[in-house]
């Protein structure tokens, strides 16, 4: 009988985590990573890859918090790139779209001289904002 099913996953996402190399990181978009459960991610994630790209959108992209997480990350994988993206709003069509066309950008820049596909390998949105107030 093979592995439990939870272990086969397990075994397979340590596995792909492991075969990052320089040439060919293993690449994530995190939203909402700035506290709470996102933070979490991706300092988990940091701890157990050896080469990341990290985009990462954030409301102030230099806030102190995300200065903080930045080092933090930075102190767990040294061999990690970020990408960090200003996004007010992801409920707003056009600041996703804009955010994403930076995404491209900087993968297809940093492959094959702008003409590169790039991809991503992961993406943990977890940002949280609710209002009943309406558009300001």
């Amino acid at each position: 009988m093979g592995l439990h099913p939870l272990k086969k996953v397990l075994s397979t996402n340590k596995q792909t985590l492991r075969n990052s190399t320089a040439d060919q990181p293993f690449v994530a978009v995190f939203t909402g990573a700035t506290q709470g459960i996102g933070s979490f991610a991706l300092l988990e994630l940091c701890r157990n890859v050896a080469h990341l790209q990290i985009h990462l959108l954030a409301r102030t992209p230099t806030s102190p918090t995300v200065t903080a997480l930045v080092a933090q990350c930075k102190k767990l994988c040294p061999n990690v790139v970020f990408n960090i993206i200003e996004c007010k709003d992801l409920a707003l069509i056009r600041e996703v779209d804009a955010a994403t066309e930076q995404i491209l950008k900087f993968e297809r820049g940093e492959k094959e001289g702008g003409k590169g596909k790039g991809r991503v390998d992961l993406l943990c949105m977890s940002q949280g904002y609710l209002t009943f107030e309406g558009r300001k």
